[in-house]
């Protein structure tokens, strides 16, 4: 199990310490027991016998406003309640920019024995990585010392000084097993505790502490160590010049770059390639890479042809299977690059992707104040986004069906390379990708624009309609949220800059003026 646990109990020491990944894990020899003191005074506050995350803005709140675990909101007042209750905390760190918490969370509110644990043994805090961020970057260090990367939601039971005393990162596949996986911890970390109130002694509250303390002094000496370039222009071309050679163009792959839709990378070769102060032939191989890149990703299933939008992140190693879920921040970044893209390549097609993703973000993430939301949704099974020659056949009339085929690049065995999928498990599906403009393909099929766009409309809405029927009802995410808004708001005054339209001007304008009276002067 990859947990920690700082321990109060000898016995529990010697079985457990080979468990964990680090020197601090165990060090009772550290800590001296506190000479006798009074018995401890247990305040139970009303407000820890119920849920009080109504009021806190936010989608991961008003996603667990209605749960019967007792959830407290991250402020030093829970922290209050918790020292006069004499409990430890258990807290649940999640951020709504990564999809699968709700899932977690689910498991937990469902299982009656672990609401009554919950209720009983802790008072439970709910913390938004995102809105608390100092906690969301702790959770980084705190999966490294236990050789696990990122990883949320993360569990933490953590004493009322807020200093974590065990923790476990739940991922959405392990959802099935929470409740396990809960209960390994709760049975160690409750033990300890119990053991020190009988005890009159404070082994958990003073071992934490100096675990806390040599933390913090590795996360400091981490960030001053950490020193601005003596020479930034020679640096700056360095790695301009590194991050091309990441890219070849004989194997289609981009190593180094991770599974995320490559937005900073796309953001920064394009606008390098129109610097006119960088050596003639860095502009030029960062324009060569942009251009490649475009090619593999323009027409890949990354970019949805059916309602819009582009996936946050791809499965695997090619960019023809992504993980279907996207999210404002997503959209606003990589119509940002996009946008400079097309001011250094001047591509149609790269430029009707981008003002197709701002559509597609206007749709789908605006909040009924003006502003526009994270997009908290939860994760749906990758057969669902789909599909076989079979079914476009049956869905749409031969004509239809042929056009739509070959322009998808739908095959009849499927159109996963078949490093993608060694089991065979999407054999004879295909992800969905359109590499042309809706004019070129009007133009393939001899039609002009004006005959061709509502045909094209048409078969859109069908399969689209399919689609939905398969995911099911999905819940809107309607939580404002100011990082989001604050993408968007850079996504109109590039478009601006590109197309020089003032109606992405004066969107631009009117929701940075929204935002700023929403997050900065409002609650």
């Amino acid at each position: 199990m990859n947990s920690r646990i700082s321990f109060g109990s000898a016995a529990l020491a010697a079985i457990l310490c080979h468990l964990m990944l680090g020197s601090a894990g165990c060090r009772r020899e550290k800590v001296e027991v506190a000479e006798e003191s009074p018995p401890v005074v247990v305040v139970m506050s009303p407000e820890l016998a119920a849920n009080n995350l109504g009021a806190l803005p936010g989608a991961i709140y008003r996603n667990q406003a209605g749960s019967p675990i007792h959830w407290q909101p991250w402020t030093k007042e829970s922290m209050a309640l918790a020292k006069a209750a004499h409990r430890l905390v258990f807290g649940v760190i999640a951020m709504p920019q990564q999809p699968g918490f709700e899932g977690v969370l689910a498991a937990l509110a469902h299982d009656p024995a672990l609401v009554a644990t919950i209720n009983d043994h802790y008072v439970a805090v709910l913390i938004d990585g995102d809105a608390a961020r100092e906690t969301g970057l702790l959770t980084a260090d705190l999966c490294s010392e236990i050789k696990r990367g990122l990883q949320l939601p993360l569990f933490v039971w953590m004493t009322y000084e807020g200093n974590p005393v065990a923790w476990i990162p739940v991922s959405k596949s392990s959802a099935g097993n929470v409740a396990d996986l809960f209960n390994q911890s709760h049975s160690m970390v409750s033990q300890m505790w119990e053991e020190d109130i009988k005890g009159r002694k404070s082994y958990v509250m003073d071992n934490s502490a100096l675990d806390n303390a040599g933390r913090r002094e590795r996360i400091a000496r981490r960030k001053n160590t950490k020193v601005m370039s003596k020479q930034p222009g020679e640096d700056a071309i360095r790695s301009l010049r590194q991050l091309n050679s990441f890219y070849d163009a004989t194997s289609r792959s981009f190593d180094e770059a991770g599974g995320l839709f490559p937005a900073g990378a796309l953001d920064l070769l394009a606008t390098a390639a129109i610097q006119p102060g960088l050596p003639p032939e860095v502009r030029s191989r960062c324009l060569e890479t942009t251009r490649e890149l475009m090619i593999d990703l323009l027409p890949s299933a990354m970019f949805d042809p059916l309602e819009g939008g582009v996936f946050s992140s791809r499965r695997g190693n090619s960019w023809a299977l992504p993980s279907f879920n996207r999210d404002c921040g997503s959209q606003a970044r990589a119509a940002l690059a996009l946008f400079h893209v097309y001011r250094a390549t001047g591509d149609a097609l790269t430029l009707d992707k981008a003002l197709g993703l701002i559509e597609f973000s206007e749709n789908t993430f605006g909040t009924p104040e003006g502003l526009f939301s994270v997009g908290l949704a939860e994760e749906t099974a990758p057969a669902a986004w789909m599909w076989s020659v079979e079914e476009i056949e049956k869905a749409l009339p031969p004509d239809d069906a042929a056009w739509w085929i070959k322009a998808t690049g739908v095959k009849g065995l499927g159109n996963l390379p078949s490093e993608l999928d060694p089991r065979r498990e999407f054999l004879r599906s295909n992800s969905l990708g359109i590499g042309k403009t809706v004019a070129q393909l009007a133009a393939d099929q001899g039609q002009t624009m004006e005959a061709f766009a509502p045909r094209f409309e048409a078969t859109r809405k069908k399969l689209l309609a399919i689609r939905d029927s398969r995911l099911g009802k999905r819940e809107r995410d309607d939580c404002s949220h100011a990082g989001a808004t604050l993408r968007m708001v850079s996504a109109y005054a590039a478009a601006f800059g590109v197309t020089g339209e003032a109606k992405f001007r004066d969107k631009a304008v009117a929701l940075l003026d929204k935002a700023r009276a929403a997050f900065a002067e409002g609650p």
